[in-house]
């Protein structure tokens, strides 16, 4: 044990100051320790785990603490405090981790821009303020080291690369101080999900998820914290790993997507509004609850095959395959979480985590290619429910044959081996959306022939 008391850097005050608080709730941080990985019986890797979880909680306070605050700023910037606005408002969001909430944000972006605008040389035809190089090196010069560390001379010619308008190489103050407002949020919200980082292996699992957005407090709480974990692992955990990185998630910014919905009901904005533009919206994840009761016939938690035909105008293999490939329960039926996958990949077709779930579901054989046969399969009942809705006199509009539409799918991926189409293939068409849409719902496919001006008249 006095070697992982070395290892971890902890001076003896603060060990004997751990010990003596080992069972009160001063240990708040040990809330998110998963009791699996504590080995009751040896007292020793016992602590040796409460340990490094207090060296690492420690480490975060001192990474937080190095970031510009209000007052460091402040002595720098006193002077050009006048000219900023005094009409802040600062709105709070819930917290995700034990961090000292921050407040100070939007007035030290302020004060830097003061001291930027003071080295600006002129504005460009747009009226932004633009800054060289050498008045951009004298501002950086007079900031402390928090904010030295969050601008670089690579951050200039970066910015500089990204705006190519002006022949001068200068580029816009708010370019800057938008750079440091991104960057010290993002910095906050890695130390705070490393927080639930138990593992220290960058990634948190779907149980840490639903503990984390536990603090985004809402009505009907199980439903919308069931649902909201869903929407992280189907956007960031495509291949079904059950965990998500937390840099995927800092970059994914589903994170500030809720706080833009916290916001929103903050600020009161109108019901139709939020949801409208929200994915973690009340009105959405409210939407898809109701769906979900409704096709529950027997109400007894989960949708079976029969409860799920006719959905929408979805052909029936394509829903018989969603509970061959998606986790059932019982007498193969899928849950909530199935249920969500299904909307979620309906919504966004076109994003790659929707298109990966559509190819596992369409990749009948399992090789990893779609191929003639697997297109076959799904296209049978388009064209089955297709020549439904047209009369038995109007031959010309029945549904095109197969070989059209295998031929101008292949057409739009490209795919090297003419044979068959790889997902990589299918998302870079830039069409992979339409692609799976036209081979498992209706809509999808006359919305695609009436591109050209085909109109079918159920």
């Amino acid at each position: 044990m006095a070697s992982v008391i070395k290892d971890l850097n902890l001076s003896e005050s603060e060990i004997d100051a751990f010990i003596k608080h080992y069972h009160t709730a001063d240990c708040t941080f040990l809330r998110n320790i998963p009791s699996a990985t504590v080995n009751y019986e040896s007292a020793d890797h016992r602590l040796r785990i409460k340990l490094e979880c207090q060296a690492r909680n420690r480490f975060f306070r001192e990474e937080l603490q190095k970031l510009p605050t209000d007052e460091d700023i402040m002595l720098l910037g006193v002077t050009y405090e006048n000219s900023m606005s005094n009409n802040v408002t600062l709105i709070k969001h819930r917290r995700l981790g034990p961090w000292p909430p921050d407040e100070s944000n939007a007035k030290v972006q302020m004060v830097f821009h003061g001291m930027l605008e003071k080295h600006s040389c002129s504005s460009s035809e747009d009226g932004f303020k633009l800054i060289g190089y050498f008045g951009y090196q004298a501002c950086v010069a007079s900031c402390n080291a928090a904010i030295r560390r969050l601008v670089s001379v690579k951050l200039f010619l970066d910015l500089h690369i990204a705006n190519k308008k002006d022949v001068y190489g200068r580029i816009p103050i708010d370019l800057v101080t938008n750079f440091v407002r991104t960057k010290k949020d993002r910095i906050n919200k890695m130390i705070g999900l490393s927080y639930y980082d138990s593992s220290r292996k960058g990634y948190l699992t779907p149980e840490v998820v639903l503990n984390m957005l536990f603090f985004f407090q809402n009505d009907d709480q199980g439903y919308y914290l069931c649902m909201a974990t869903r929407k992280f692992f189907f956007f960031l955990d495509p291949v079904r790993q059950k965990k998500i990185m937390i840099t995927d998630i800092i970059a994914s910014k589903l994170l500030d997507e809720m706080e833009s919905v916290e916001e929103a009901s903050l600020l009161e904005l109108e019901k139709d509004s939020i949801g409208e533009y929200f994915r973690f919206s009340k009105a959405n994840f409210i939407r898809i609850r109701e769906s979900y009761k409704v096709l529950d016939l027997d109400s007894n938690g989960l949708l079976s095959l029969d409860e799920m035909t006719n959905f929408q105008r979805l052909t029936n293999t394509f829903i018989q395959r969603i509970f061959e490939v998606q986790q059932t329960y019982y007498n193969n039926e899928i849950d909530l979480n199935g249920f969500c996958d299904l909307l979620l990949a309906m919504q966004y077709k076109s994003d790659s985590s929707a298109l990966s779930y559509y190819f596992r579901i369409l990749d009948v054989d399992g090789d990893g290619f779609l191929n003639a046969a697997d297109l076959y399969y799904f296209y049978r009942d388009i064209a089955e429910m297709l020549d439904s809705c047209i009369a038995d006199d109007d031959a010309s509009q029945k549904a095109p044959p197969f070989n059209d539409v295998k031929d101008e799918i292949f057409d739009i991926c490209r795919p090297k081996d003419p044979l068959r189409i790889s997902l990589k293939e299918l998302i870079a068409s830039g069409k992979g959306g339409t692609i799976v849409g036209m081979l498992t719902d209706l809509d999808d496919f006359l919305n695609y022939e009436n591109r050209e001006g085909v109109v079918y008249e159920e």
